[in-house]
C-alpha cells in the first residue's frame, strides 16, 4: 500500500505482520516511530546467538530506561 496521506490499521483481537524471508521495517522520515503496549512490549527474536541492535549495529543508541 502506498500513499501520500495518512492510514489508521484497527483490530479488536490479536493481529500479526508476518515475513517469511526478509526483514519487517517500520520506519517514520520526519517523526517518531511510537511503540505502545498496553501490557508490554517485548523485543528479541528467536536465536540465542544473535543480539538485539538499539539504534544499528553501526550506530549504536544510549537507551534510557
Amino acid at each position: 500500500m502506498d500513499t501520500t496521506n495518512s492510514i489508521s490499521l484497527d483490530a479488536a483481537a490479536a493481529s500479526n505482520f508476518t515475513t517469511s524471508n526478509g526483514n519487517l521495517t517500520l520506519s517514520a522520515t520526519a517523526g517518531l516511530v511510537n511503540i505502545d503496549g498496553g501490557s508490554g512490549v517485548n523485543v528479541g527474536n528467536d536465536s540465542t546467538s544473535t543480539i538485539v541492535n538499539i539504534g544499528s549495529s553501526s550506530f549504536s543508541k544510549t537507551v534510557n530506561i
